[in-house]
């Protein structure tokens, strides 16, 4: 929905002073922006049989509201109507509501001044095409597994559940970096080590799956490079991703190909060294499919060798999960989250 303080901020350009008014049913109802001022007299009601309220202006202009913008009464504007009014409200909210739901922000360490303004663009589109900003701020729980490894990740509050192929798990806050390890469900003391390859864990296979929702993230430096066409033949925009004081790897760097037509990641390259001009590889982003109303991709494949294929298992997105998923020391199959998944 549209924010209705840029909607009364653009109307009180717009719409004349003397329709200071809100809607009160099939009536409008005039009043002065603060009644507990005596020195301020209140509008009459204008309804039906009383098309043209009876404004009470005192010597000095008054001010009033309409919803929630405020405008000097002036009593020369009687000759704009409440439908005028109306039908600017029915043109600008809808528009506003599209770009106040499609807007993409960058996150706080963003690097705007040297990114590349098309770059930026591209960013958003693709942005919009995963499912946009609003959609990914919204969702809470993601599952995947990946290298072998399980992840479940609380997005608002950074509880994290990591499950190793050995009956390892490590239950941990990334936004603390709390957390305690378990191995057959017995503690494993210390668990720093566990708690830090659990947290890189995060960071890289949360990469490979979350990337085109990072393209804005801080310390990011986003440039366009130009058009490529890509081995399957279809034609894309070329980003370059350069990190600065971010992650563990902070000097790799990513060449991100967005398909011209679908404006989806369909294609990275990674350099071990963000300098280097030839990459360490390059993969296919493939499989995308709708989970919770974002899109998310399941397939990675070589472009050197198509029998490279990485398929990350286990994607979800829930609503809901129960508080034994961060707290239950035991192995757990990842089947169980779309059970307990509470809608």
């Amino acid at each position: 929905m549209a924010n209705p303080t840029i909607a009364h901020t653009i109307l009180d350009r717009l719409v004349p002073p003397a329709f200071c008014t809100e809607l009160n049913g099939d009536s409008m109802q005039n009043r002065s922006r603060n009644p507990k001022n005596p020195g301020h007299e209140t509008f009459t009601k204008r309804t039906h049989s009383n098309p043209e309220p009876d404004v009470k202006i005192s010597p000095e202009n008054e001010t009033c509201q309409v919803g929630r913008f405020n405008r000097i009464a002036q009593a020369d504007s009687s000759e704009y109507t409440y439908s005028m009014k109306y039908l600017i409200l029915l043109l600008l909210v809808p528009g506003l509501a599209f770009a106040q739901e499609n807007a993409n922000p960058p996150m706080e360490g963003f690097n705007m001044d040297a990114s590349d303004p098309k770059a930026i663009e591209i960013a958003d589109q693709v942005m919009m095409s995963m499912g946009g900003r609003a959609a990914w701020d919204q969702t809470r729980y993601l599952s995947w597994t990946l290298f072998g490894e399980d992840h479940v990740w609380d997005k608002w509050t950074g509880w994290f559940r990591w499950q190793g192929g050995d009956s390892t798990v490590v239950l941990m806050n990334i936004q603390t970096m709390e957390g305690q390890a378990f191995r057959d469900g017995n503690a494993i003391i210390p668990a720093d080590e566990l708690l830090t390859g659990a947290y890189r864990d995060w960071v890289n296979a949360g990469y490979w799956l979350l990337m085109p929702f990072k393209l804005k993230d801080s310390g990011v430096t986003l440039g366009y490079k130009g058009e490529e066409r890509m081995g399957n033949g279809r034609l894309a925009h070329v980003l370059t991703l350069r990190f600065d004081g971010v992650g563990f790897t902070p000097d790799n760097g990513y060449d991100v190909f967005v398909d011209q037509e679908q404006n989806l990641v369909a294609q990275w390259s990674y350099y071990a060294d963000a300098d280097s001009d030839t990459p360490n590889f390059t993969r296919t982003w493939e499989g995308y499919n709708n989970y919770g109303g974002i899109m998310l991709a399941d397939t990675r494949i070589s472009a050197e060798d198509a029998s490279n294929i990485r398929t990350i298992t286990n994607l979800g997105v829930y609503d809901q999960l129960p508080e034994s998923v961060f707290e239950d020391p035991s192995w757990m199959s990842l089947d169980l989250l779309k059970e307990a998944d509470i809608h």
